[in-house]
């Protein structure tokens, strides 16, 4: 299936922009908008890319839970996308590092 980028992105920042008129209104049309944006995400990351999607999703997911002020749980789904980018950056830093040995010798 084709995707492109600017529906994704669409899709992340509309989910993203109906959680928070949410909050702000209370009219549940926008939880649901951002439910749906949501559920694509999760598809996408579950189909198609995991490295793109699955960090979209959990913030997706944390920003739900803020929006029912279960702010723990938000806090927790936060921590995990903080933890799996120091995580990405790290192993990316090292793959770097380690292609460079010798390089310079």
């Amino acid at each position: 299936m084709y995707m492109s980028i600017w529906y994704a992105m669409h899709e992340f920042y509309g989910g993203l922009v109906s959680y928070r008129i949410y909050r702000e209104t209370g009219d549940t049309k926008w939880l649901d908008r951002g439910r749906q944006c949501k559920s694509a995400i999760k598809l996408w990351a579950e189909q198609g890319s995991l490295w793109n999607f699955e960090q979209k999703h959990y913030l997706l997911e944390a920003e739900e839970q803020h929006c029912h002020f279960n702010l723990l749980a938000a806090k927790s789904r936060t921590a995990v996308l903080y933890h799996w980018q120091d995580l990405t950056n790290s192993s990316t830093m090292r793959h770097w590092l380690t292609s460079l040995q010798g390089t310079f010798t």
